[in-house]
């Protein structure tokens, strides 16, 4: 059974404070050297609190509130202007932000009318999910990044915070080179992934998890291909109708029943070709649509300020929770997101019971057993195919309580 709650309620009565307070001191920062910012009537910056509690009361006091921001670790006191003041913006998490629209220019996640299609968004999930699992990949394997916190938005992406110590203290350039190398790379005419990008993934043994998620998430899962004129985007992107061999392909895919075997007869079309550098530009074509595309906006400077964990978006009600990796590719955000409008009677108050919360694991162990559980998912099947990259389902544990996911990161 569930009702609807206001936000102000939620702020009140639910928000996990001493969550949140765990989770941005973890590195041994003072909560009172972390900027905040408020939203409701009106944006408040530069919000300074000595603790969870403290927190809590300028969060309920502010008019309307709506939304409540994380800003960066300053080196002192939080000040205005670093120009007229001895401190300034000294650390932050390392955050990637993958939204859905506009940046997935494929997807149609809009109604006639401009609104947004939350159904059309929910069921574009799996791009959100292997763009968070391609990209948290290639953070632990060429960073060696390990601490890193999934979280859904509350509507049409995903947020990848980074923890640990090494990526707290980036400089802003360092941000940016980072930024360059994991960023979507696509021809002039942006209908394909480069070479370049297509190499890099080669040579880091990505190829077979991105054909894998093309294949079995976004044709067979969500059905990309079924409208026809998916079908002839995707052959315009090859561009190669004056191969001979592939002249008529796109007749081919509109009489075909499903998107499923219009994939199959473009990719048995290639293939018979028997020309290399024909495959490897259609896998540049599968490239472009599966390769995580981030708003860098997010990522570069230090100073930057995101909407926190745990907060309800403003235009759905859903909360801003973080996702267990096992249950990544399981995650349904119409079904497994607590929203306001819809509040579980259950659900644990947090301002009320906060030692009714689950304990934080000692860092030591988080860490022992983070190292563990990644490895073991990642080297599941290494010698054979699929690629040890290919995603499996784990089950979902306690989605319910905003704060269990923490407890193994």
């Amino acid at each position: 059974m569930a009702f609807s709650i206001t936000p102000l309620e939620y702020y009140t009565r639910h928000f996990p404070y001493q969550k949140l307070e765990r989770l941005l001191t973890r590195n041994g920062d003072a909560l009172c050297q972390r900027e905040f910012a408020l939203e409701g009537d009106f944006y408040k910056r530069y919000v300074v609190a000595k603790d969870w509690k403290d927190l809590r009361r300028q969060v309920i006091a502010h008019p309307g509130i709506a939304s409540l921001h994380v800003g960066p670790v300053y080196s002192g006191r939080v000040a205005r202007s670093a120009a007229h003041a001895r401190s300034w913006p000294e650390r932050r998490e390392l955050v990637f932000d993958i939204d859905l629209h506009p940046d997935y220019d494929y997807l149609t996640l809009n109604n006639a009318d401009g609104s947004v299609n939350m159904e059309a968004c929910d069921r574009a999930w799996p791009v959100c999910a292997v763009g968070a699992f391609l990209l948290q990949y290639v953070l632990e394997n060429a960073f060696g990044f390990k601490e890193v916190l999934v979280v859904y938005s509350g509507r049409r992406g995903v947020y990848l915070w980074v923890f640990d110590e090494a990526a707290m203290g980036l400089s802003d350039d360092a941000r940016s080179a980072i930024v360059g190398y994991v960023r979507m790379s696509l021809t002039e005419d942006k209908m394909r992934a480069t070479t370049a990008l297509r190499r890099f993934v080669e040579t880091n043994q990505m190829l077979s998890a991105v054909q894998w998620a093309f294949e079995e998430l976004f044709v067979r899962e969500m059905g990309l291909l079924d409208p026809l004129e998916q079908r002839l985007s995707l052959v315009d992107r090859l561009n190669l109708s004056h191969v001979e061999a592939l002249q008529g392909l796109h007749e081919d895919v509109i009489d075909l029943e499903s998107g499923v075997a219009a994939w199959e007869r473009i990719k048995a079309k290639v293939k018979a070709t028997g020309q290399e550098w024909m495959e490897d530009k259609l896998n540049e074509v599968v490239l472009a649509y599966v390769w995580p595309r981030i708003d860098e906006n997010v990522s570069l400077h230090r100073n930057h300020l995101l909407k926190s964990c745990f907060v309800p978006h403003p235009k759905t009600g859903r909360i801003a929770m973080p996702i267990w990796q096992e249950a990544l590719f399981e995650f349904c955000p119409g079904s497994s997101a607590l929203s306001i409008h819809s509040w579980p009677l259950h659900t644990h108050e947090y301002g009320a019971e906060p030692q009714a919360l689950p304990r934080f694991v000692e860092k030591k162990q988080k860490k022992s057993e983070a190292k563990r559980r990644k490895s073991s998912r990642l080297t599941r099947g290494a010698s054979r195919k699929p690629s040890p990259l290919v995603p499996q389902p784990g089950a979902m544990k306690d989605i319910e309580d905003l704060g269990s996911v923490l407890e193994t990161f």
